[in-house]
């Protein structure tokens, strides 16, 4: 709603009235511009909830009057004098503010002191949502709002005689300071602990730059759209900027955030805070487009993660401190509107809270991964909506459009316009290369230079998160054709990923920068006809230094994206030297579509499906000359590139993944509802139901894993996170193929046919499948983080006591080879393995474990577990025994379930043992010899209860320990297993 400035008032409210003969008396005396008033006539602005403002009509026009409050006020609020300095000071800069006229501060005039300054006749927007505004004006008036601010904060304090308006430093600080104090003033209760618990916070994250004076700029205090008049038609213009009471040298992020609030607050907190609808009305810019063009304005980068969300939590803070004051007013009857008293309840106070927890909570964890949970981060929230918003709108409408095109033979292999449409719009609204993290938009500044200025804000994306982006990649993943329209589809996002992490300032700039604005495709061609690609060390394709270039050739396939028109490069992965170690053969390069000797063979269809205009292509290379400036990184450093581009990528498609599941289970509802079989709906059938909720459930568990993963690759990288992008990796499509599957069969015939979704998404999908099965070992075990290992070793699971078991093997089946396998034993202190058996039917069961210990000192080498001799049938009862080993052979003898026998009847070579320690005892095994069997020391069944420990310490080089302890057992659980752990232990 827009107030006018000359409609929106009333009569003053009892305790404002003003005594209007003394004020026409002082005005007339003290400005010489008003020495012919003769009456003047007060009326009292409605809108706001700090200084009462009042319209003067007079003889020689309007203008309008700033008082302080009556009665018992803050020392340091409801500044006027303040108000009127700084008016005064920008008078002539850029900053848009009214004129002032005179500042009485003789309490005898009217009570308490006050300004006058020129009206000016124009709009204020009391709803930030601008309801009855075009989507033309709000654009513009949120545009110049923003803009307005940068010229504020453009503006050198000491250019304009504000160098002492206030200390040049230490304003967050001061601010949290002086908050906490006044919401402390305000109270008649006890304080809210989540108060206290947000102010215990604030005080520990101060941004740095805080104490910097070269930061410090001039800082409204309340910078926001109902405190700025815009021009009675020109929404695009700020006459003026009001209410600087809160003004003073300050950090003018603070500002900004402050402005940004009502992205942040809901419907709670309205009555006196403002927030913005979801979804933002058409023509509001999201919070970071505001912010941006804020920056543009002041020719400044954009905040840092950390830096912004405490700003955020901050300006909340402020919030709830001005709730409780209004509150504190109005039980005082002397707030200046009538809706004081609701709004300082103690609810809207905690309400304002719960926001403020999620800012602060979100900025504890670092920059890359903002929230602690799996819930959309607030700086993404805004960008779910949009992206759902414009999916709805303008893709899933146009499906049935992009389907008939792809599908015509005359046009399958050109590019639909609606499609180049669709890209127009999305980067108008500002939802382009989102995928592109935070890291690596900070390292391609330089591109957004060779970018139009229309593009230059949206060419580097939103600076997201894996975490955040993998909710937008769920959306996406929705429709087959809307990661493209958003210019986030594989393979481009992994080549341009690739491409800003190893490739030069001038491959980025000729191949990056047309990638990034969508003005070419690419396809990355590593999996070859004749090998098992799924090792890439099986490629056979060279890459062959020549003079100043590269002569490469190869035959691939399944070069995803090859066939669409626009694909002008792809990332060639070849051998260039054959003789190197298996890992440092591979070499990647680009090579140019176009050049001589790249020809397409043929498209390759997926169950019929050829996924035109796109497509996935058979490619011959044949004596392409390339320059050596295309390589990529260098020589022999293929995998490296490699294994940095699979993590993120892998997520997005596991999250597209998702999305593609939940719209199936949405299909499947739908259809369920509609149907009628054996006269009743199909969803009124228990089998059915037991079938969605069990999609349900799965699909959810998949989701969860990805969160998971994309935190993990936040928090600890690429490297680290291998385990869990696996994980997801391998759970993700199988799951959902099953999903698609069951949606497909409650569709019946129908599912399997073109005129659902289903059947495409469940052939492109397939597609992906067969790869992860490859990482069921590679990924669900291969970390290099040896808790990482150490915790999958543990998940191997039960063994048939019978049953042989080489570890060394699981980890070679796991993808790692003999160095990673030497590595991550040697840098364990100690490795742990336990075990427990049941008694014979005789009630004697016995056990024999033979390991093989490497003879260098500070190599274990291979590991071997062997002989594992046979368990019982009999379900055992009492504790179950938990025994150690360190040594080359272990032999358990038990005769009774109370008792246990320990026998090590001999050591490695070179091995020296110093004591054998369980619950606390020592047995002394001296030098190299060892208690023959016969004099096998025994230990009793109390001295192996619960947390009992056995550790034998040496000076061998990289011996296997174990620890021993005894549960009590499940006594009808199944016997005639052995359960095998790994674990640290020092």
């Amino acid at each position: 709603m827009a107030l006018s400035t000359d409609k929106a008032v009333g009569p003053p409210a009892a305790a404002h009235r003003l005594d209007e003969n003394k004020l026409c008396t002082y005005l007339r005396a003290s400005v010489p511009e008003l020495s012919e008033l003769s009456h003047i006539s007060s009326k009292q602005f409605s809108h706001g909830q700090s200084n009462p403002t009042y319209l003067l009509e007079t003889n020689l026009g309007k203008f309008v009057m700033r008082k302080k409050p009556p009665g018992q006020v803050l020392a340091s609020a409801h500044a006027v004098d303040r108000e009127f300095r700084i008016l005064a000071a920008l008078a002539n800069t850029p900053v848009p503010v009214p004129r002032v006229y005179c500042l009485c501060q003789d309490d005898a005039v009217l009570g308490t002191p006050f300004y006058v300054m020129e009206h000016m006749q124009g709009r204020i927007f009391t709803d930030v949502s601008m309801q009855g505004a075009s989507c033309q004006e709000r654009r513009a008036a949120y545009q110049s709002l923003a803009a307005t601010l940068g010229k504020l904060h453009s503006v050198k304090p000491t250019e304009v005689g504000l160098g002492n308006y206030s200390r040049n430093h230490g304003y967050c600080a001061r601010q949290v300071w002086r908050w906490k104090q006044q919401y402390l003033a305000q109270l008649d209760a006890e304080p809210l602990q989540e108060m206290q618990q947000l102010i215990q916070w604030l005080e520990s994250h101060v941004p740095a730059a805080d104490s910097d004076p070269a930061q410090t700029r001039i800082s409204h205090g309340d910078y926001r759209l109902d405190n700025v008049v815009l021009h009675p038609t020109d929404a695009g213009r700020v006459l003026g900027v009001l209410d600087w009471e809160l003004s003073a040298l300050g950090y003018p992020l603070a500002d900004l955030a402050y402005c940004c609030l009502a992205y942040h607050l809901d419907d709670s907190t309205r009555c006196i805070f403002p927030a913005l609808s979801e979804p933002l009305a058409a023509g509001i810019p999201s919070e970071q487009d505001f912010v941006a063009a804020y920056c543009k304005e002041r020719g400044c980068d954009l905040p840092g993660e950390l830096e912004w969300t405490f700003c955020i939590a901050l300006s909340l803070f402020r919030c709830a401190a001005i709730v409780a004051g209004v509150g504190a007013r109005a039980r005082m009857g002397n707030a200046s509107s009538k809706d004081a008293l609701r709004a300082g309840s103690p609810e809207v106070s905690r309400q304002v809270r719960r926001d403020d927890t999620s800012a602060s909570d979100d900025s504890a964890s670092s920059s890359a991964a903002s929230n602690s949970g799996f819930d959309p981060s607030p700086r993404v929230q805004d960008l779910i909506r949009r992206v759902t918003a414009f999916m709805q709108q303008h893709i899933y409408p146009s499906e049935h459009a992009f389907e008939a095109h792809a599908k015509d033979p005359a046009t399958k292999w050109k590019i639909s316009p609606l499609n180049e449409q669709l890209k127009l719009k999305a980067k108008a609204a500002g939802l382009w290369n989102l995928w592109l993290p935070a890291d690596l938009k900070a390292k391609l500044k330089h591109l957004a230079a060779h970018a139009p200025a229309e593009e230059e804000g949206i060419l580097l994306g939103a600076g997201l998160s894996n975490l955040d982006y993998a909710y937008l990649s769920e959306i996406m993943g929705r429709s087959v054709w809307a990661s493209e329209i958003f210019n986030c589809s594989a393979p481009d996002t992994g080549n341009m990923e690739v491409l800003a992490r190893y490739g030069s300032v001038q491959q980025q700039e000729r191949w990056l920068l047309p990638l990034l604005r969508g003005h070419i495709r690419s396809c990355f061609a590593m999996t070859e006809p004749e090998v098992a690609s799924s090792d890439a060390t099986n490629i056979r394709s060279a890459i062959c230094r020549n003079g100043a270039g590269y002569t490469v050739s190869g035959h691939k396939w399944w070069a995803s994206g090859a066939m669409d028109p626009r694909c002008a490069v792809s990332i060639f992965m070849g051998k260039t030297d054959p003789e190197a170690e298996t890992y440092r053969q591979q070499s990647m390069i680009l090579v140019p579509m176009d050049a001589p000797g790249v020809s397409i063979l043929r498209p390759l269809d997926v169950f019929g499906y050829d996924d035109a205009p796109h497509g996935h292509a058979e490619v011959m290379y044949q004596d392409v000359q390339v320059p050596a400036s295309n390589l990529l990184l260098g020589e022999g450093r293929g995998f490296e590139i490699a294994q940095g581009r699979l993590g993120p990528g892998r997520l997005h498609h596991c999250m597209r993944m998702v999305g593609m599941g939940n719209r199936s289970v949405e299909l499947m509802a739908q259809r369920a509802l509609q149907r009628i079989a054996f006269k009743g709906p199909i969803a009124s059938q228990g089998a059915f139901r037991s079938q969605l909720a069990t999609c349900r459930v799965e699909l959810d568990a998949a989701r969860l894993t990805v969160l998971a993963a994309a935190d993990a690759l936040d928090k600890h990288g690429n490297k680290k996170a291998r385990g869990q992008i696996a994980a997801a990796k391998f759970l993700t499509p199988n799951t959902v193929l099953k999903v698609i599957d069951t949606a497909i069969q409650v569709h019946g015939g129908g599912g399997v046919s073109n005129d659902f979704v289903l059947a495409s998404l469940w052939a492109g999908l397939y597609y992906n499948v067969p790869g992860t099965w490859d990482l069921k070992h590679d990924s669900t075990s291969k970390r290099t983080s040896q808790e990482d290992l150490a915790m999958l070793v543990s998940s191997w699971g039960e063994c048939l006591a019978s049953q042989v078991v080489d570890f060394t093997e699981h980890l070679r089946q796991a993808g790692l080879d003999a160095g990673e396998i030497d590595e991550f034993l040697d840098a364990q202190p100690s490795l742990t393995f336990s075990l427990w058996f049941a008694a014979s039917p005789s009630g004697v069961g016995s056990l024999q474990l033979e390991l093989e210990l490497g003879d260098q000192r500070g190599s274990l080498g291979d590991v071997f577990a062997r002989g594992l001799g046979s368990a019982s049938n009999r379900r055992p009862s009492g504790e179950q025994v938990f025994l150690a080993l360190r040594s080359q052979k272990l032999v358990v003898r038990e005769s009774k379930w109370q008792q246990a026998r320990l026998i090590l009847p001999g050591l490695p070579k070179g091995a020296r043992y110093a004591r054998v320690v369980i619950s606390g005892q020592q047995v002394s095994l001296g030098g190299y010899g060892l208690p023959s069997e016969d004099s096998g020391t025994q230990f009793t069944q109390p001295e192996l209860r619960w947390g009992a420990s056995q550790v034998l310490e040496g000076d061998a080089a990289a011996v296997l320990c174990c620890s021993a302890v005894a549960l009590d057992m499940d006594p009808n659980a199944a016997p005639g297993n052995i359960i095998t752990m790994w674990n640290s232990a020092n």
